[in-house]
């Protein structure tokens, strides 16, 4: 079983210190449908399971203010991902039984 990719885009230039994940969902949910959220310090990627979301979200929040901070939101350059990572909004505990085969709970 394979996630499904999507558009990344990234979101910097807010401080990485008082900025959640619920933070940026609150901010792009209303573009569409969000597969993934990661923080990375001083940025944040967001993963758009269609890319015309992922383009209306960079035409509209680019240069909008944040928690009094500017954000500059651009497409992201491919980024290795742990796949081992549950992505945002996955439903399920992943688990591993003692026969070492793995089950959603």
């Amino acid at each position: 079983f394979r996630y499904k990719t999507g558009t990344t885009v990234r979101v910097s230039g807010f401080d990485g210190s008082s900025i959640r994940k619920t933070d940026i969902q609150s901010e792009f949910g209303d573009f569409g449908q969000i597969l993934r959220i990661d923080l990375d310090g001083g940025a944040a990627f967001v993963e758009f399971e269609d890319e015309r979301d992922a383009a209306d979200a960079i035409a509209d929040m680019d240069g909008k203010q944040m928690k009094g901070r500017r954000m500059k939101v651009e497409r992201s350059r491919p980024k290795d991902v742990n796949t081992n990572t549950p992505r945002h909004g996955a439903k399920g505990v992943h688990t591993v039984d003692r026969a070492g085969f793995q089950r959603i709970e």
